[in-house]
This record gives C-alpha cells, structure tokens and sequence, in this order.
C-alpha cells in the first residue's frame, strides 16, 4: 500500500467491471448451492458394509440386533470424523465377513432428523464410538 497525504491509499488502479462482478456473483451462487447438498450426504453409504442409521432404523438396528454393533456417532463437518472415515470404511471391509456378529454402523449427527437420536445417547463430542450392548436399551 501506498501513502498518500497520510492515508493508505490502493496501488492498483484498476477497478472491476460490473460484468465481471456480476458474473463472479453467479458463480458464488451456484457453488453455494451445490456446497450444503454434498455436506448433506454424509460420510457413510451401504456400499462401504456400514449401516447407514436414520430414526426410521435406528430401533430395530441396535435395540432388536442379535449382532454387536459398532456405532460412529460423526458429523460431516468435523474434520477429525472426515480423517477416521477411511479407517472405520477399512475396518468395515475387514470384518465383513463377521457381520453375523458384528455389525458397523454410523449416524451423522449433522443431519437434522438425526438430532434427537444423537441427543437420546448423549452424544457431546465428535467422532463418538460406542458399542456396549447396554448403551442401546
């Protein structure tokens, strides 16, 4: 920056066009919009052998279960569930074949129609692994 008469002045005396600005606005938009959709899908889908809970297969996945069950509690904005999502994805392929008594699964506590869920098993910190038969009932 420049001094002029006191006061920081800009060097640069090139301004932006309102085209310019007007179109730097459209892509803003459209990066906005496709940003919260992917956010939204989650970390976790069936095909990496985790099941995927929701309050629709939360009951009958860990209270009616005669398998173990592993459950990451997560949120798809945390940067330290982003980092363990190869790892617990790693462990599901690894254990497949137990899956008659073990089962992985995952909730994304982002989600808002996982809220109540999160907050029923006291979920305070993310990720949160649990997996004591007891914490389901």
């Amino acid at each position: 920056m420049a001094r002029r008469r006191g006061r920081a002045t800009s060097r640069s005396t090139e301004h932006t066009s309102p085209g310019k600005v007007a179109e730097s606005a459209v892509w803003l938009s459209l990066w906005l919009l496709l940003v919260p959709s992917a956010a939204e899908a989650g970390l976790y889908t069936a095909s990496d052998q985790i099941l995927v809970l929701s309050p629709a297969n939360v009951e009958s996945a860990l209270i009616n279960s005669t398998a173990a069950m592993v459950v990451e509690f997560y949120a798809s904005w945390c940067g330290h569930c982003i980092a363990f999502s190869p790892v617990y994805k790693s462990l599901a392929r690894d254990i497949k074949e137990w899956k008659p008594a073990v089962n992985l699964a995952a909730v994304d506590c982002a989600s808002e129609e996982n809220r109540k869920v999160c907050t029923s098993y006291k979920i305070r910190g993310y990720p949160t692994i649990k997996f004591d038969r007891s914490q389901w009932s």
